[in-house]
Parts: C-alpha cells; sequence; structure tokens
C-alpha cells in the first residue's frame, strides 16, 4: 500500500510511541504476552507504511533516492532486516522496539515531517539552492 508523507510521519509516530510503551513496560518488569502480541501486530502494520515508495521489505534497495530533509543515516536498506521485522515468527521486531538506533526510519520520518535535522537540511537547501 503507498502511502503519502502525512501517513509515513503518523506511522512513525505510532512506532516511536510502541517504542516508548515497551520501554516502560521494559523498565516495571516486563509485558504480557497478549500485549506483547498486540504491540507487536500493531508495530508490523507500520513497517510496510515507512518504507521509502516503491518499495517492500524484500526488494530494498540503497540506489532509491532519499527523500529531502531527511536525513540519510536513518535509512533502512537492509531487506534481510526489514523482512525480518514483518516476519511473525521472529523477534526482530521486539528487538528494535527496545532500541530506535535498531531501526531509526521512523525517527527519520519524524525528523523530516518537523522540518528536517539540521545537517541534512542544510545540505538539502544547499542542493536546492544549487539548482535555482
Amino acid at each position: 500500500m503507498m502511502c503519502g508523507l502525512l501517513e509515513r510521519v503518523r506511522c512513525s509516530g505510532v512506532y516511536v510511541a510502541l517504542h516508548c510503551l515497551v520501554a516502560e513496560c521494559e523498565a516495571v518488569g516486563g509485558i504480557e504476552r497478549p500485549t506483547r502480541v498486540l504491540v507487536l501486530d500493531k508495530a508490523r502494520r507500520t513497517i510496510e507504511q515507512l518504507l521509502l515508495p516503491g518499495r517492500r521489505a524484500t526488494h530494498a534497495s540503497p540506489a532509491q533516492r532519499t527523500p529531502p530533509f531527511f536525513d540519510a543515516s536513518r535509512r533502512c536498506d537492509d531487506a534481510a532486516l526489514l523482512e525480518r521485522l514483518t516476519d511473525e515468527a521472529d523477534d526482530a521486531l521486539w528487538e528494535c522496539l527496545l532500541g530506535l538506533e535498531r531501526f531509526p526510519m521512523p525517527v527519520g520520518y519524524l525528523e523530516m515531517g518537523a522540518g528536517g535535522r539540521m545537517q541534512s537540511r542544510n545540505k538539502d537547501i544547499d542542493a536546492v539552492r544549487g539548482r535555482i
């Protein structure tokens, strides 16, 4: 399913909120299995929305252009990881929810939606000025 920037930023917010929920639950002794299943299901539904346009988990490619104001260091082009994140039998998604640095793409979309991280924003502004 293709989606626009607004939907990607919304899904990123949901993913980061789930990360916060998981982190808080782990801090107070863990999360019960039924809740974990619900959290993982919701997180999996956000993953496909976060891929760059024209990509699916099994077809990730670093050749795809990074959107303006999206910090390239937040990209995830590891097709194997993206496929694992959507696999219900794999714990990779839970591990990524425990630490945003393991799958930073949602943070990248939130930064982009807020105007971009300063380093990537300055680079993109300079590139646009160079074309004018």
